[in-house]
């Protein structure tokens, strides 16, 4: 196109072999530093020459024969909240690639820029690659390269596609950004599909299952926190819902068992039956503690730190973990046996009327469940310090305390419970609060590596932080 160019002295030179490869390496070391490059150029032209009423020249003049003025190298820096973005990402153990038209040169160094790429990495290393080379693999040599690439350069829509299927083949967990209607397919086949609100076209909203409204990557990172936060206050709940329920109905069972009549007002009978109609009031509390205050008081929290430092969650590991069920059967037991010796030596030992047996019983359910929630939950710093902050919190343990307390001393006679007295009342809080030494004692117990209930066979379960499970 152009046949000679300006020299820094203002002379114009001629455009042979050694001045093209200098000039292509002047490109080279500019796309080396991100930079977009831009060629200015010009030709001379005759003062007659016509020109339409749009200001085009007609005929079109000829692009051969101009004069090569300069280069102008254009950057796109990563902005601050991005490269903070790609960290936290990374430190939860999610693998970042970049798929982009760019050239292999500007690619890397946007990719280094990001943090995506170490500075000694790149193009020699494996780990930036051209979508055409990429496509050139064979099927086995693309699943085995493709957990060591970091960037595809000049890639095409297929590109996408195919390390997609590739990644999924080595199950890994995909998700997919994209804005373009070429993206569609790719964004349909991922796990999970990110398309661009503002700039993405309606095809490739669509198609994906979710969209960043502000075209920013750090909200990919704030899904991602939300996700997990998700997910984990699930896990909590039903580990506290499944303790308060193995504890009920194994004493409602052993209850049952051994005794030759219907079983008189129990919180056993109320959780596992659900239908005592003598103590109706009972039943709808204990539902509505157990089923929705302590929900409220267990997932009310704000995506933390700590989670986005945990490694990734397999597609088929278990949902309850092992923790959970050492927690689950740490827990329950203690509710048993503690419930269980009240209901069989209450009257005998403790000298307790019926009535008095069925409401400590009671009210020892719901305390150990209250003192449980603070079990459950999970800290970023200092205790105390963290729930003096969390005002939700504490209003809702304020609202289950008030409620019980009325329970037991003011609605008896709808409650069917009987009033207790101060040392009854210590007894019961008493009870409840060694939950906390329990919980202390079973999280110092040691679990097994591999889940107890796995659907994966043959699965190694350890963690590299840069090389889990999880790809975006």
């Amino acid at each position: 196109m152009c046949s000679r160019y300006y020299k820094e002295t203002g002379d114009i030179k001629d455009i042979n072999d050694d001045a093209r490869a200098a000039l292509q390496r002047t490109v080279t070391r500019m796309k080396m530093d991100g930079l977009h490059c831009v060629a200015f150029a010009y030709r001379s032209v005759p003062e007659e020459h016509p020109i339409d009423c749009e200001g085009h020249f007609h005929p079109k003049i000829k692009e051969d024969d101009s004069i090569l003025l300069a280069f102008v190298g254009l950057k796109a820096p990563c902005r601050e909240q991005a490269r903070k973005a790609v960290m936290n990402c990374q430190n939860a153990g999610v693998n970042i690639k970049i798929i982009t038209k760019d050239d292999i040169h500007t690619a890397r160094a946007s990719a280094v820029d990001c943090g995506i790429l170490e500075p000694n990495h790149g193009i020699s290393t494996g780990e930036v690659i051209e979508g055409t080379e990429f496509q050139e693999y064979a099927e086995d040599e693309r699943l085995e390269r493709v957990e060591n690439i970091c960037v595809i350069a000049r890639a095409s829509t297929l590109d996408k596609l195919l390390i997609v299927r590739c990644l999924q083949k080595n199950g890994h967990a995909v998700a997919v950004t994209g804005e373009s209607v070429g993206d569609a397919e790719a964004l349909r086949e991922a796990n999970v599909g990110i398309s661009l609100g503002n700039q993405g076209t309606d095809t490739a909203r669509d198609s994906s299952d979710i969209v960043i409204i502000d075209d920013n990557f750090a909200s990919v990172a704030r899904v991602l926190s939300w996700g997990r936060t998700t997910y984990n206050n699930v896990q909590v709940f039903t580990q506290f819902q499944l303790t308060a329920t193995i504890a009920a109905l194994v004493i409602d069972i052993v209850t049952a068992i051994s005794a030759s009549e219907p079983v008189a007002i129990n919180i056993v009978t109320v959780i596992s039956a659900g239908k005592v109609p003598y103590a109706m009031l009972q039943v709808l509390w204990v539902k509505l503690m157990v089923g929705t205050l302590a929900a409220l008081a267990l997932t009310i929290d704000e995506p933390g730190t700590k989670l986005m430092q945990q490694p990734p969650t397999y597609q088929n590991e278990p949902f309850i973990t092992n923790i959970m069920w050492k927690n689950i059967l740490g827990q329950a037991p203690y509710q048993i046996s503690v419930l269980l010796t009240i209901q069989f030596t209450g009257e005998s030992t403790y000298q307790l009327s019926d009535k008095e047996k069925d409401t400590m019983i009671f009210n020892i359910f719901v305390l150990c469940q209250l003192f449980n929630i603070f079990n459950m939950r999970k800290y970023e710093g200092d205790l105390l310090g963290e729930l003096r902050t969390k005002r939700l919190f504490w209003g809702i343990v304020g609202m289950i305390v008030l409620i019980q307390v009325a329970m037991v001393e003011m609605l008896k006679k709808f409650a069917c419970t009987e009033r207790l007295n101060w040392q009854q009342w210590k007894v019961c809080i008493g009870i409840a609060a060694l939950s906390w030494p329990v919980s202390w004692l079973i999280k110092c117990l040691p679990v097994p590596g591999k889940p107890l209930f796995s659907c994966r066979k043959n699965q190694n379960y350890s963690y590299s932080r840069f090389g889990s499970s999880a790809r975006l």
